[in-house]
């Protein structure tokens, strides 16, 4: 099979707009494989999902970012648009958290920051995501994550207005999407605190039997705390999760941006907590590992100056409770050999007083 210049390989999945197929140009760059998003026949001929189609087109092409999947080229076959990107070679962040892989917190904070430094990116363009969510991460061999399906993103600037319709998937959808009011970017926001809350708890923040029950908690209820599902972690995230999860718009993080910059610094905490131990602990720490302090002796007798240099000479303790005593044996040895000497030369010059003159 082939879709324009390009020769299928594979299938790699099935969405709601499209398949997607691996392959690769049948002229140039052999060596590189390439994602075809082909829009499916049996929804080609309805001109608002076209629209739509040609509107991610439009939208992913014209982004170019280290955590946004690229736009390479686009088409048409047999009547069906397709949309060609850069071929990741990596899986959804869906996986890692349904199968719980087990990846240490700063590499989970590192990975949502960097999707947050996407979506800000996006935003400052004019493009809202509208479906973000775990699928729609791709993490990549090195985990550095790629944000892909922008089918159903929203230009700030476009003219086109649909009241009512409800766009992107339930569990990760803000207030505002549920009501059907104007979106921007903190709704972005609230998915992708959704979907941190669920990297560091494996569930969701909002969940229920049905649609509705799901919508409703949304709408009214508050998250569950973190840590009725996650034993330790830095208290500063309970403070992320409920900022980013605001009912309001205008209680959330202003840009992603900013909620990246929260993110990092969470985990600067952590990794210097990782080096020198809990910071509230230090002190306690570094006393308890100091070597004992030893006593010393200066080389000079009077006391030195603030700017003189001192020699000094390192003992151990037993050796400094001795000195004492070693030095008043000294000194008492010397009393008796002083005192012999004056005693013989009293007796000589007695000797030679009573001595006959000439003898």
């Amino acid at each position: 099979m082939q879709i324009g210049n390009y020769e299928i390989e594979g299938q790699v999945g099935v969405g709601a707009m499209g398949v997607v197929y691996r392959a690769r140009h049948v002229r140039v760059r052999r060596n590189r494989l390439f994602a075809v998003k082909l829009m499916h026949a049996r929804i080609a001929t309805r001109p608002d999902l076209v629209q739509r189609f040609h509107r991610e087109i439009e939208v992913v092409g014209r982004l170019e970012h280290e955590n946004i999947v690229s736009v390479v080229d686009a088409g048409e076959h047999e009547g069906s648009p397709y949309l060609v990107m850069e071929y990741l070679e990596g899986e959804p962040l869906e996986n890692y958290i349904r199968q719980q892989r087990p990846l240490d917190l700063d590499k989970k904070l590192e990975i949502m920051a960097a999707v947050c430094r996407g979506l800000d990116y996006a935003h400052k363009q004019g493009v809202v995501h509208r479906d973000i969510k775990p699928a729609n991460i791709i993490l990549l061999a090195d985990l550095t994550p790629k944000i892909v399906d922008f089918g159903v993103a929203h230009i700030a600037d476009n003219t086109i207005t649909r009241t009512g319709l409800m766009v992107g998937t339930v569990n990760y959808m803000s207030p505002e999407q549920l009501n059907g009011a104007r979106v921007d970017g903190r709704s972005d926001i609230f998915a992708t605190t959704i979907v941190l809350y669920e990297f560091l708890a494996n569930r969701l923040p909002f969940e229920g039997a049905d649609t509705a029950a799901v919508m409703k908690k949304i709408l009214m209820d508050p998250a569950p705390p973190l840590r009725q599902f996650v034993r330790t972690y830095p208290p500063s995230i309970d403070s992320i999760l409920a900022k980013g999860l605001a009912k309001q718009q205008e209680d959330r993080y202003a840009t992603a941006d900013e909620m990246a910059v929260e993110i990092g610094r969470v985990r600067d905490q952590e990794q210097a907590k990782t080096v020198t131990g809990d910071p509230a602990l230090a002190p306690t720490v570094v006393a308890a590992q100091a070597p004992p302090v030893k006593k010393t002796e200066m080389a000079t007798a009077s006391a030195p100056s603030v700017n003189e240099p001192v020699s000094v000479r390192e003992i151990e303790p037993q050796e400094a409770e001795d000195r004492p005593a070693k030095r008043n044996l000294r000194t008492a040895s010397w009393v008796p050999i002083t005192f012999l000497v004056i005693l013989a030369l009293c007796l000589l010059l007695l000797i030679f007083s009573n001595s006959p003159p000439g003898s």
